[in-house]
């Protein structure tokens, strides 16, 4: 399908630009349509498999993170995990070679900031503030179709733009229709873009994938999605979607709890969710975001009263009255107890950790927390592990995937990292006793993961 002329691109609908984009074989799986939930959306045009493949969506921009706190990386690669030193034509961006240094992308926006920018205050050369701005910069270079998907993408005005952090450094005045377009970019790409890791190559990005972003969210989302080798976004069924039935999307941490969720939609997205999930106090009878009542000898637990409203009282199980906590309390105590989660998956104490877990209800965001980094990020290798450690992290595995199960998150990707650590668990645990594995449970086991996790060169762990 080959790019019309200019003249024809502005005639066209949001759903041609994007099958033009992608270079779509139709007809596609996927429409765009007006959303209940949300202005436009994605609907299926016919019943679609639990792990078949919706759509794979190609960027329109991909750079380094914006964020304050985000590590520096090479902006040729995208990669951290080499050496960075600055460019060496003093544009004051990082770079991890010399073919990242003279690549064709890194090239036109070196030039243009040593056209426009006078670069000072450097750290060892490199200046974080410029880097912040890398991923708007490589916007001006978009194609006449690329800018008219971005001026069709919903967006909205967010106190911090890279554009004001680009003009501290400019000695050339940016023209009025670059400003105005890069500002839009910005908007766009803080209400749209996704962040991606991996490929064992250390790439931290973020990329526009306007596709994608015509999904809206849900906290049980139907689909799951990962970055392939060419830094496509593949997305897939979690579950079996009906025909003309919304393909919904995540942007938060599928175990975080009501209020943890809902505060990051707020504060990132501008937006509240009210999804079911987020309506029923219990989300699905999980408790996630559970806290033990205070008032002695009760035993209950505290759940938020109406978890779409942030100033409920949080209401005892006992239906006792007079059994409760103010919401302001409620969330002190789980700040609380987050940190302390924090804190010991750092140490790794093992004896701190079953302490603390015991203290909170069993699956607390906080203690999943700590399951979570147990399972996937611990530090070592399963066969250096104590005995204790392996036998924790196989408990924690069957409990994070039963919490899944009860979310009702489908075959998702975290659901396949964690049946493959089981995997792993069960054929060391096979090694060191002497008590017979079950080697039924265990090639299912090998199955599932190896099914969720086809065509996968990196998951993205959005749970």
């Amino acid at each position: 399908m080959s790019e019309p002329r200019d003249d024809l691109i502005d005639t066209l609908s949001v759903e041609q630009l994007l099958q033009l984009h992608l270079k779509s074989e139709l007809p596609c799986l996927w429409t765009i349509r007006d959303s209940h939930i949300h202005g436009r959306g994605l609907f299926a045009t016919r019943d679609i498999e639990q792990g078949e493949v919706i759509f794979r969506d190609e960027t329109l921009v991909i750079g380094p993170r914006s964020g304050t706190s985000s590590d520096p990386v090479c902006v040729g690669c995208l990669s951290n995990s080499s050496p960075l030193s600055p460019c060496s034509k003093n544009c004051a961006l990082p770079v991890c070679s010399s073919q990242c240094e003279n690549s064709v992308q890194h090239s036109w926006e070196c030039s243009f900031l040593r056209d426009h920018c006078t670069v000072e205050n450097t750290k060892d050369g490199v200046s974080l503030d410029l880097v912040r701005t890398v991923t708007p910069i490589r916007c001006l270079q978009m194609s006449r179709l690329k800018r008219t998907i971005v001026r069709a993408l919903e967006t909205r005005e967010f106190p911090i733009c890279e554009v004001d952090v680009l003009k501290r450094y400019l000695h050339k005045k940016l023209p009025a229709e670059d400003d105005k377009f890069l500002r839009l970019c910005c908007g766009t790409l803080d209400t749209n873009a996704y962040a991606g890791t991996g490929h064992g190559k250390g790439l931290i990005f973020r990329g526009l994938y306007a596709l994608s972003a015509m999904m809206n969210h849900s906290c049980t989302p139907n689909t799951t999605y990962w970055f392939d080798e060419a830094n496509r976004m593949v997305v897939k069924a979690a579950r079996t979607i009906g025909k003309e039935e919304e393909i919904l999307s995540t942007y938060t941490s599928l175990l975080w709890g009501t209020a943890t969720r809902r505060s990051f939609l707020s504060n990132t997205k501008e937006f509240l969710c009210r999804c079911a999930r987020c309506k029923d106090p219990t989300e699905f009878d999980t408790n996630l975001s559970a806290i033990y009542c205070k008032t002695k000898p009760c035993g209950g637990i505290l759940l938020p009263g109406n978890p779409l409203d942030i100033k409920s009282d949080w209401l005892c199980s006992s239906k006792i009255k007079e059994h409760k906590m103010g919401a302001q309390k409620a969330f002190q105590l789980l700040n609380i107890w987050s940190k302390v989660a924090q804190m010991l998956t750092e140490n790794e104490d093992l004896q701190q950790i079953q302490m603390f877990l015991k203290g909170i209800p069993e699956n607390s965001q906080s203690g999943i927390q700590i399951r979570k980094y147990f399972v996937l990020q611990s530090k070592g290798q399963i066969t250096d592990m104590t005995d204790e450690i392996l036998l924790f992290k196989e408990q924690s595995c069957y409990k994070l995937l039963d919490l899944i199960k009860r979310l009702k998150l489908g075959r998702n990707y975290l659901k396949g990292l964690i049946l493959q650590e089981l995997f792993h668990l069960l054929h060391e645990k096979s090694k060191r006793s002497q008590v017979q594995v079950d080697q039924d449970q265990v090639d299912s086991i090998k199955t599932e993961f190896e099914k969720i996790l086809k065509f996968d060169v990196t998951p993205q762990e959005s749970g």
